[in-house]
């Protein structure tokens, strides 16, 4: 469903400025809120291959058998490469922070160091000693890496500015105010 809805913002660039292209952009914004609020995520954090359309999980594969990739599959990242199509072309409020929070586990919000998609460290490592999961530990400094330097990025070239009195602040697109300084 993401992909599809990509495709159409794809669409959409090459007609322009028209209505269609406008109807095309409408919708795959609309389906991207609609995962965001309805896929639930599979017990590793990430997305799930299938859904049904109530957008719960769905351990089947197409054939009925059950499908081994349901919660490791790369198929997630359209959803990623969506939200971040929409927020390329202004679409969208796609919040760093929220995706990050997505990474998180645990009561107290511990970030992990990774997902480990191909078992390559081994289960020894991965939370719950799942097999393709995350990584029971973490590295603060690769840790800040991957999560300040979107920050910065998002808070400079996305979030808006507004300046009241000697205070800024930065809000999402979605009107979430972001940092106050």
């Amino acid at each position: 469903m993401a992909k599809v809805a990509f495709q159409l913002l794809l669409f959409a660039d090459e007609l322009g400025h028209t209505a269609r292209a406008k109807r095309m952009q409408g919708i795959a914004a609309r389906c991207a809120e609609w995962i965001q609020k309805n896929v639930e995520p599979v017990p590793n954090g990430w997305f799930p291959r299938r859904t049904d359309s109530t957008g719960k999980v769905c351990r089947k594969s197409p054939d009925g058998g059950q499908d081994s990739l349901w919660q490791t599959s790369a198929d997630g990242l359209f959803i990623v490469e969506l939200q971040a199509a929409l927020t390329e072309r202004g679409l969208e409020g796609l919040v760093i922070l929220r995706a990050i929070a997505k990474h998180h586990y645990g009561p107290y919000g511990f970030l992990t160091e990774g997902v480990d998609w191909n078992d390559h460290v081994g289960q020894k490592h991965h939370i719950g000693q799942a097999k393709y999961a995350a990584i029971q530990y973490t590295e603060p400094f690769l840790n800040n890496q991957h999560i300040v330097e979107p920050t910065l990025f998002y808070l400079k070239n996305l979030a808006h500015k507004t300046s009241r009195g000697a205070a800024t602040e930065w809000s999402d697109l979605e009107g979430n105010l972001l940092l106050r300084q």
